[in-house]
C-alpha cells in the first residue's frame, strides 16, 4: 500500500528524514547536490514537483544523497527512510513553480502523465 502518492512526496519525506544541524534543520539541498554530483536545483525540483521523470543517473544520485533506495524514491518499492522526528506536511510549492511545471508541459518538454506504479 503506497503512502505517498508522488515523486514530489517521497523526496520532501526523505529530505525531512535527513539528519539534522544543531539548528535542528535538514542539510541545505544545494549542498546535497554538490556533495552527489547533481545539477544546481535537481533536488529542489524533486521535492516541488516541477521534475516527475528524472533521467536513471539522476535519480540514483538524488536517491544517494536523500539516503534512500531508488526503487523507494521512484516507485514506493522497499524500505524508505525511517523519521526520527515529526515531518511536516509538504507545504504548497512556491510561487512560481506551478507555473514553470505548466509551461514545461506545454512545450512539450514534459509529459503530462504521472509515473505509474
Amino acid at each position: 500500500m503506497a503512502i505517498f502518492a508522488t515523486m514530489a512526496d517521497r523526496a520532501w519525506f526523505a529530505y525531512q528524514c535527513l539528519p539534522r544541524d544543531d539548528r535542528g534543520e535538514p542539510p541545505d539541498w544545494r549542498v546535497l547536490e554538490r556533495e552527489h554530483g547533481l545539477s544546481n536545483g535537481t533536488i529542489y525540483k524533486l521535492i516541488w514537483g516541477i521534475t516527475v521523470q528524472p533521467t536513471w543517473d539522476t535519480l540514483e544520485k538524488a536517491a544517494t544523497a536523500l539516503r534512500v533506495p531508488s526503487e523507494w524514491l521512484r516507485r514506493e518499492e522497499g524500505a524508505g527512510p525511517i523519521a526520527r522526528w515529526p515531518v511536516p506536511v509538504r507545504p504548497a510549492p512556491p510561487a512560481g513553480a506551478a507555473k514553470r511545471t505548466r509551461n514545461r508541459r506545454k512545450s512539450g518538454k514534459m509529459p503530462a502523465v504521472k509515473l505509474s506504479k
